[in-house]
């Protein structure tokens, strides 16, 4: 997580004070199942380095997840093992063989909900003389502080950007294992009292930058805005507001692109006015933020179309067409002939515009 670690680091996590394993298996691990209950994390001292003690102490949490492809028979299958190899050539190891920035490395879990609890047993704080935060120390960071941070440090954007962890399906692919590819989420919520989960890769970065809206200037913009069937519904005191807001968002020379209802359809409920081409135009460029470039019509009022269908369907059937040639045949002849036609002659109207 980069730099986003320290900062989250500065109140550790108000972790309080330690429980100390010498008070014996049953008592620790009450103690450590309150604490946890009630910040989220807690550090255990005096612990020995011992796999199988371990396993025991994480099973009183609940059932325990095994390693990829593990048995579930051994301690081993539930532990991983984090050192350095000195006894192959570093381009051989894996990301928990070497020193350097230690980083996620596996992918297991992107196409699983992760489990509740996670433990890590340090037994010695690192194995090189690198410089701090590179001697393979390991780092605890609760997805709902991280959001917590999102939110201090950028309250303008923070709504949005979490919309997008939480909704948004990623790609996620095993980097040394074989797995099936999973697209899910980021964030995700691990149980029902609003704990988060975090899927976090090694290319995380570049994951979220192509995530993330674009900015110009500090500012985020977008290329493109199209409301379709929108303006209609939208009361024609307040479109003003509204262009103003899409001007706002686009890039410049950015489009905006508007299909709405013409005057040759009756207005419906929850219309407050339907358009002909003239009268979008005007209500698209007032307020100088927008020059109507293209204008089009969609559906031909001219054409009866329940009885263009009919001939169509006639022709088709003394040729000897299938139904499903048929109706192939019918589709391209409505958009020769009928979708795309003059906008003065249209039941919609597609208007192009482009930012000033």
């Amino acid at each position: 997580m980069g730099e986003l670690v320290k900062p989250l680091l500065r109140d550790e996590f108000r972790l309080g004070a330690p429980v100390d394993y010498r008070r014996g298996l049953g008592n620790t691990s009450e103690l450590a199942r309150r604490t946890v209950d009630r910040t989220g994390i807690v550090r255990v001292v005096n612990f020995p380095p011992d796999m199988r003690t371990l396993v025991e102490f994480c099973s009183t949490f609940g059932p325990l997840m095994p390693k990829y492809r593990a048995t579930g028979t051994a301690p081993e299958d539930y532990i991983g093992d984090v050192r350095i190899r000195t006894d192959i050539p570093p381009e051989d190891r894996l990301a928990t063989e070497r020193d350097g920035e230690l980083r996620p490395h596996t992918a297991k879990s992107w196409g699983l909900q992760r489990p509740r609890y996670f433990g890590i047993l340090m037994i010695n704080p690192g194995w090189t003389n690198q410089s701090f935060g590179m001697n393979g120390e390991s780092r605890f960071v609760r997805a709902g502080d991280a959001v917590d941070e999102l939110q201090r440090r950028f309250p303008q954007t923070a709504d949005e950007d979490f919309h997008l962890l939480t909704t948004t399906p990623v790609e996620f692919m095993a980097t040394h294992i074989r797995d099936d590819v999973a697209r899910m989420a980021i964030v995700f919520p691990v149980d029902s009292i609003s704990t988060l989960g975090l899927r976090y890769k090694e290319n995380m970065r570049d994951v979220l930058i192509r995530l993330a809206p674009p900015t110009l200037e500090g500012k985020r913009y977008v290329q493109a805005v199209t409301m379709i069937a929108v303006i209609e519904h939208i009361p024609p005191a307040v479109i003003p507001n509204v262009l103003v807001e899409i001007h706002r968002a686009l890039e410049d020379n950015g489009l905006f692109v508007v299909r709405v209802p013409s005057t040759l359809q009756p207005v419906r409920d929850k219309h407050y006015q339907h358009f002909t081409p003239d009268s979008l135009q005007h209500t698209l460029e007032q307020g100088g933020h927008f020059t109507v470039q293209e204008m089009v019509g969609n559906h031909d009022t001219r054409v009866d179309w329940a009885d263009f269908y009919v001939r169509i369907t006639n022709k088709a059937r003394q040729k000897g067409l299938s139904d499903s040639d048929t109706t192939i045949r019918a589709d391209e002849m409505y958009h020769a002939e009928v979708k795309i036609c003059d906008p003065y002659d249209a039941k919609r109207l597609l208007a192009i515009c482009r930012k000033k």
